[in-house]
């Protein structure tokens, strides 16, 4: 991912500078976030790359204890139970969630049994 916040037009030698990185960010491979330096509301532009990354970034959360039973285990977000969007990994003793599958203010909970 690349984002830029850049001079996109005007003649004052401001937009010729950011034009590189408009092009970068432009790239369907790079699929970033592009605003212009003079916008007077940069929300948008930070809710937009903050979506982008939480969509790109793995969730990961080491448990306290191991699970006397790994089928024991269960996630909610916003105390919904997940069925699918996660794994355990009893080899380190992870929770893993798919990118894009919570977000910044959302609750996460992990429940299991241990001995």
């Amino acid at each position: 991912m690349i984002h830029t916040i850049s001079c996109s037009d005007g003649n004052d030698g401001c937009a010729a500078k950011g034009k590189a990185y408009i092009n970068l960010a432009s790239d369907p491979k790079y699929k970033g976030q592009i605003e212009d330096l003079r916008t007077s509301n940069w929300s948008p532009l930070f809710d937009n790359i903050l979506k982008a990354i939480q969509e790109k970034v793995k969730l990961t959360f080491a448990l306290a204890q191991k699970p006397s039973d790994p089928a024991t285990v269960g996630v909610y977000l916003n105390d919904k139970k997940l069925d699918t969007g996660w794994t355990y990994n009893a080899a380190d003793n992870t929770i893993t969630l798919e990118p894009g599958s919570a977000g910044a203010d959302d609750k996460i909970v992990v429940v299991y049994t241990r001995d």
